[in-house]
């Protein structure tokens, strides 16, 4: 079988749960994107807080009460850090000789399918906030308006994945 070819360590064996597929081991993604996914909600709450604050200093109320409106960010970025290591725990994702699986997800998990004969294109990026942890996203391109990526994974990792995918996805073209 051809998922026997891309083999991770065991410690990024991914949990199961119920929506796995039967017969498909799937692999979980490094830990350390947790941290990349962090930072960047930091980030982008550091950004809506200050555009916040601009607007109610600028806006000169009567009352403090209006500046409770800058607790709505706070609370969305809270959320957002306690949901992350949850999302990351279930990111996993898993490859057989006719399809790719990719979980995703932490209060409401999906599982996304992709047939291997619908691959068009697979790229490997590397942002600069996935190259401080030396990780790589996996995109997948197909004509549907949407497909399935996978982030977390070390570049070269990325890179293997990559070419089984295409190398998989010709000897199903080659096959129709």
């Amino acid at each position: 079988m051809a998922q026997d070819t891309f083999k991770l360590s065991g410690e990024f064996s991914a949990r199961p749960l119920p929506l796995d597929p039967p017969g498909v081991e799937l692999w979980g993604v490094q830990p350390t994107l947790r941290n990349v996914r962090w930072l960047s909600n930091t980030v982008t709450w550091v950004i809506v807080q200050a555009g916040t604050c601009v607007a109610l200093w600028t806006a000169e109320f009567d009352t403090p009460w209006p500046w409770l409106l800058a607790l709505i960010p706070l609370a969305l970025y809270i959320w957002a850090l306690v949901l992350v290591p949850l999302q990351v725990r279930n990111y996993a994702w898993g490859i057989t000789d006719e399809c790719l699986y990719v979980r995703k997800g932490a209060l409401f998990c999906k599982l996304e399918t992709l047939p291997l004969a619908r691959v068009q294109y697979v790229e490997v990026e590397k942002g600069p906030l996935l190259s401080i942890w030396k990780l790589a996203k996996l995109k997948i391109d197909t004509a549907a308006p949407s497909s399935p990526a996978v982030d977390g994974l070390t570049f070269t990792q990325a890179e293997q994945l990559r070419d089984q995918i295409m190398r998989q996805a010709s000897d199903r073209l080659a096959g129709l």
